[in-house]
Parts: structure tokens; C-alpha cells; sequence
């Protein structure tokens, strides 16, 4: 990889939507918190049925492992064709760094279970919507990313054909 395919990467990683999601939750358990909490606990649902939604960012990152295969690991027909596409390298960090993130959101789900916090609390209601929401966009990178394979996979067999 070049620097200026790293440098690219870092900025991809550090000003993306999934950071957008992380620093919006802080900020609304900062600053809003307490209102979130009170306004949680007049609802009528249960811990235990806000607790069953963390299986969305574990949902999310199996998906995205049964796509980005296509994009991480070609098969041997297509992997000439990716290699010589010089955005290829960008594409495989953007897959890698997707995945970081889900493990992140997988991570803060997974608290939950591991710490005693209320998906009611001032903390627990926008770090458990920040990981449904930014599992369900890392996962959108990836398949945007598989998609994009196929779509210059696809278009590089037909010219190919002509």
C-alpha cells in the first residue's frame, strides 16, 4: 500500500458515518441524558425486551462476514482483475475498517450482558441505539463494497466478450 492509500484510509476511518453515530451518542448521553432516561423510563417496555435488539449487531456483523468475502478474497478467476484496479487496495481497507467497527458496535452490545446497565439509562439508551444503527451502516459498507466488486467484475467480463 502507498501513503496516500493509507492516509486515505485513516481519513475514511476517522471522519465516517460510524464515528458520526459514536460521537452523536456521547453527546446525547452528555448533554441529554437525563431527559432520555426519564422520558425511557415512563415506557412501557421491559429491560429484557430492549435487551433481545442486541442481536442486531451480531446479525449484522455475520452478514457482513459472508459478504466481504467477495470483496477481501476473490476467486482465483477474478483476482488479476482486482489486483490491477488500482482502487482495489482502498476497497479492501474500507471492508477491513467496516469490520472494526462492527466489532466495536458487537462490543458496546455485548456490555449489556457483562455490565449491569439499563438499555433505559442516560448511558445505556444511545450507546444501544448506537450500535444497532452503526452495525446496520458498517454493514451497508460492506455490501456497498461487494457490490461494487460485482459490478466491475461484471463489467470487465463483458467488454471481454465484445
Amino acid at each position: 500500500m502507498h501513503k496516500q492509500q493509507i492516509k486515505t484510509l485513516l481519513i475514511n476511518a476517522l471522519i465516517s458515518p460510524e464515528m458520526g453515530i459514536l460521537l452523536l451518542a456521547m453527546a446525547c448521553s452528555v448533554f441529554f441524558g437525563s431527559r432520555i432516561a426519564l422520558a425511557l423510563s415512563a415506557s412501557s417496555v421491559s429491560d429484557a425486551k430492549l435487551r433481545f435488539l442486541i442481536g442486531a449487531p451480531i446479525g449484522c456483523f455475520m452478514f457482513a462476514l459472508k459478504d466481504v468475502k467477495e470483496v477481501l478474497f476473490p476467486d482465483a478467476a477474478n483476482r488479476h482483475l482486482l489486483h490491477e484496479w488500482p482502487d482495489y487496495p482502498v476497497l479492501q481497507g474500507t471492508c477491513y475498517i467496516g469490520l472494526a467497527y462492527l466489532l466495536l458496535f458487537m462490543g458496546i452490545a455485548a456490555a449489556f450482558y457483562i455490565f449491569p446497565i439499563s438499555p433505559k439509562s442516560a448511558l445505556g439508551a444511545p450507546a444501544l441505539a448506537a450500535s444497532i444503527v452503526g452495525s446496520i451502516v458498517s454493514y451497508f459498507t460492506i455490501f456497498h463494497a461487494k457490490n461494487t466488486v460485482r459490478h466491475l467484475l461484471e463489467k470487465e467480463h463483458t467488454s471481454t466478450k465484445h
